[in-house]
């Protein structure tokens, strides 16, 4: 029979805890993107995107295509609002397109 401590804590709150460390919430929140950037984004950005990565709350994006990668620069600020809203909190404070 298992007994319980009071302050025991539930697994959820466990992995809530250790994925708000600042250490891991990046590399999380990175992995998140790029796993969902074709509903994101599209499939169409997604086959022209070759890289994706999260550097100091900064989104940085290598697109293959020069008309797309024009096309993005321009679209900075809606591509951010998009990611932040998927994240759930406002964390990318600026998308580099390269």
């Amino acid at each position: 029979m298992s007994t319980f401590r009071k302050n025991d804590h539930s697994l959820g709150d466990l992995v809530r805890k250790f994925s708000e460390d600042r250490r891991i919430k990046p590399h999380l929140f990175e992995k998140k993107v790029e796993a969902a950037w074709s509903e994101i984004m599209g499939p169409w950005i997604k086959k022209e995107t070759s890289a994706i990565k999260l550097r100091d709350k900064q989104l940085i994006l290598s697109i293959t295509s020069a008309a797309l990668r024009q096309e993005l620069h321009y679209s900075r600020a809606q591509i951010k609002d998009r990611i932040n809203e998927f994240l759930g909190e406002e964390y990318i404070r600026e998308v580099i397109v390269r």
